[in-house]
């Protein structure tokens, strides 16, 4: 075979710009192109310079007359020729259907590379020329035509300008490819066809190297397409996301419970979320261009924490103001300031919270926490004192019994005014124990319906001999209308004494007191007033104040105003203070009852009432003529001797008592019939208590329990008034009067179905 100069040089370039596509193709791939497509289009040429070396080299030898141009050495190079080409034309075909969205996987250009090395080899092995040219152009047709075919139809159905160079370039290469094998293998051929078939054969070397680099340009343009969309692509996204973030990010700002402004360097602000807009009262977009100053006032200059921020500070501020709404109204807030870069911009994020709830909060949180204090103290005065009264009452109850028995027996004036003396001290004692119990501990109270006419009567008939001694006199204004109010007995008896000794103290020797009864809406009124000099005005406001009085020292506890308050306002009503600093009228206190709307007969009155009893009933005389018996049990013998005075005076039998296991080995040893007809039992001692007791006569002997009094100065104390309630049982509280246990007795000897509270 005869090669010329010119067909080398063919060859050469063909060669020359084979190596520099896959150069380009290498420095593509390193700037963003895809490298899987890159992979094939490089595979491709790296085919086709392997291919195109041997034969440049073959021609080269044929020229200069070197050993290699031998017919053996030719056949090699050759056979070699063709199956590099037809991998090239394989992986072209791979990188079309590639380029086209085909998914192209390694199996397939295996398969691919495999068939056409087969194609090769077996052409070259039966080494027949005309089947070699047939299978290479066979080949070659089928390839380019179904990819030019397929890149064509993607061409109609999506953007023309990105495959149709491809394409066309595609049906180019297998033209000239197809028209040169014809020349090549089946030539010269008759004819016009024939004649331009072989001017293309003789010109075989450049138009292969024009072709194939079209063909490279096609690829270059493509990838370099693909590079873009996919920067594109890319570039679309971020924006996305960026806009999607921005999106989020205007969400929760929106979203934030927190008023969120940004201020510019000027300290006018350009965004506002709703949070903020609705706090200070403007409409939506109303607060932007505004000062920030418009809506708050700090004590540093907002203006410099702006500018500071503004400025690059990244340290934030955090203080506290005022917020400033539309309508004027003024509210706490803490504003934190913070620099920030908006759209080239240095400016200032500022995080505002209104401080009314927790302010509020913190006030709540510190009313709770002195409640707690005040419990906590109370709770320890309520400890020392009910101890202290423990140890009071039991002297008081003494001193008092015994002082009102020896009044009666005096038959000295001086004699029996000492004893009055001491009586009325006692009495004082006693409702200054009785006042510091209540106020330590509130008592179970039963409500029942209650005329306050009835119940201020007989306060009244009690209070005028201790209105004598004092030279007061107390006076009453009460109409024919009953009041009723639904309360406990007990605790509105207490307050309305203690508003009666407070004004016959303040009223002094030759004033006056006045109780009245008057209506104001749903709330029946009872006023005590005096006559005495008033409170002065800068005490007013502690009037109420445990422990707190205006009364010399000595002469006062400062608990029965604080007493009064607490019965009162325990029943839903109110206590206050009138100062009328006129002639002749001083002070006047108004306690409020809501009246009782449910319709009642007349609101009973406590037994007492109607018959105080002054004196011990009668002993009642047994079926075998003896006289009745009382027994005594309590640990404090002067107690012991002071009730057995009582009981004997009245012409009782007498049985003591010094410890529970005491009682109980006498009364659980005699017959029924042989028992005592009363028990007065203390409720602390020593050994088995008063409950103690209960419990063993309630398993042992619960017909006893009917003969039982309770004698107890601890009836305030919570647990032991659950106790009382609980039995039902008579209870005389130390200290005692003659009167008290003369009633307490009664009820046992003559039950009625009306409750007696004693």
């Amino acid at each position: 075979m005869a090669y010329s100069p010119l067909d080398l040089m063919g060859l050469v370039v063909q060669w020359v710009s084979s190596l520099l596509l896959l150069l380009l193709f290498y420095r593509v791939g390193r700037f963003g192109a895809r490298r899987r497509t890159l992979r094939i289009w490089m595979a491709a040429w790296a085919a086709q310079v392997a291919a195109i070396t041997g034969f440049a080299l073959q021609s080269l030898a044929v020229l200069i007359g070197h050993p290699l141009a031998t017919a053996g050495a030719w056949i090699v190079i050759d056979d070699f020729y063709v199956p590099g080409k037809l991998v090239f034309d394989g992986l072209i075909a791979l990188g079309a259907m590639q380029a086209i969205g085909r998914e192209v996987n390694r199996k397939m250009i295996r398969w691919v590379v495999l068939s056409l090395l087969a194609v090769g080899i077996a052409a070259v092995l039966v080494d027949s020329r005309a089947l070699t040219g047939g299978l290479e152009v066979g080949v070659t047709v089928v390839v380019f035509a179904g990819a030019a075919i397929a890149v064509f139809r993607t061409v109609r159905d999506e953007d023309p300008s990105r495959l149709a160079f491809l394409a066309a370039a595609l049906a180019l290469f297998g033209t000239v490819t197809t028209i040169y094998l014809i020349g090549d293998y089946f030539g010269p051929l008759p004819g016009d066809l024939g004649a331009f078939i072989g001017a293309v054969n003789n010109s075989s070397g450049y138009g292969d190297g024009l072709v194939s680099a079209v063909l490279g340009a096609a690829v270059i343009i493509l990838i370099v397409d693909d590079a873009f969309r996919a920067a594109d692509r890319a570039r679309g996204e971020r924006l996305r996301d960026l806009a999607a973030s921005e999106a989020r990010l205007t969400g929760v700002i929106e979203a934030a419970r927190e008023a969120i402004l940004t201020v510019g360097p000027d300290g006018r602000i350009d965004l506002a979320n709703a949070t903020a807009e609705r706090r200070f009262g403007v409409r939506r977009g109303g607060a932007l261009g505004r000062p920030l100053s418009d809506f708050i006032t700090t004590s540093d200059p907002l203006h410099q924490l702006i500018e500071a921020s503004s400025a690059g500070d990244r340290t934030s501020a955090s203080l506290t103001g005022e917020g400033r709404r539309d309508d004027g109204t003024i509210f706490p807030v803490e504003l934190t300031l913070g620099a920030i870069e908006r759209d080239g911009r240095s400016g200032a994020v500022a995080i505002i919270r209104d401080l009314t709830a927790r302010r509020a909060a913190d006030a709540e949180r510190e009313a709770f926490e002195r409640r707690m204090a005040e419990s906590e103290k109370m709770l320890a005065i309520g400890r020392v004192v009910s101890g202290v009264a423990h140890e009071l009452n039991n002297p008081l109850a003494v001193v008092l019994g015994q002082s009102e028995q020896l009044v009666d027996s005096a038959s000295a004036a001086d004699t029996r005014d000492g004893l009055r003396l001491i009586n009325e001290q006692a009495h004082r004692a006693r409702r200054i124990v009785r006042d510091l119990l209540a106020f330590v501990h509130r008592r179970d109270e039963v409500h029942e319906p209650v005329d306050l006419s009835d119940l201020i009567t007989r306060v009244v008939a009690a209070q005028h001999g201790r209105a004598d001694e004092h030279g007061v006199s107390i006076v009453t204004a009460i109409d024919g209308e009953p009041s009723v109010v639904l309360a406990g007995r007990l605790a509105v008896e207490q307050a309305l004494v203690n508003l009666i000794d407070n004004g016959l103290d303040a009223a002094g020797r030759g004033g006056r007191v006045r109780i009245a009864i008057g209506r104001r809406g749903e709330q029946a009124e009872i006023h005590v007033e005096d006559s005495g000099s008033g409170v002065p005005d800068e005490l007013v406001p502690r009037i109420f104040e445990p422990f707190f009085t205006t009364k010399p020292t000595g002469q006062g506890t400062g608990l029965g105003l604080a007493v009064s308050l607490g019965a009162v306002e325990r029943h839903g009503g109110s206590l206050r203070l009138e100062n009328r600093p006129a002639p002749g009228i001083g002070a006047r206190f108004i306690a409020a009852f809501p009246l009782d709307q449910q319709p009642h007969g007349a609101a009973s009155e406590p037994r007492s009432g109607r018959h105080r009893i002054t004196t011990l009933p009668r002993p009642i005389a047994r079926s075998d003529g003896a006289v009745a018996e009382t027994m005594l049990i309590d640990d404090e013998a002067a107690v012991r001797s002071t009730l057995s005075r009582i009981f004997q005076r009245g012409g009782w039998r007498v049985r003591e008592a010094a410890t529970g296991e005491e009682a109980l080995h006498w009364l659980l040893q005699v017959p029924e019939s042989a028992a005592p007809d009363l028990l007065l039992c203390d409720l602390k001692m020593p050994g088995l208590s008063g409950r103690d007791v209960y419990a063993h006569l309630q398993q042992q002997r619960p017909a006893l329990l009917d003969r039982l009094i309770f004698v107890t100065g601890d009836v305030a104390e919570p647990g032991t008034a659950a106790f009382l309630k609980g039995t039902g049982r008579p209870v005389v509280e130390k200290p005692f009067t003659v009167s008290e246990i003369a009633e307490a007795v009664e009820a046992v000897l003559h039950p009625s179905p009306v409750s007696s509270e004693g």
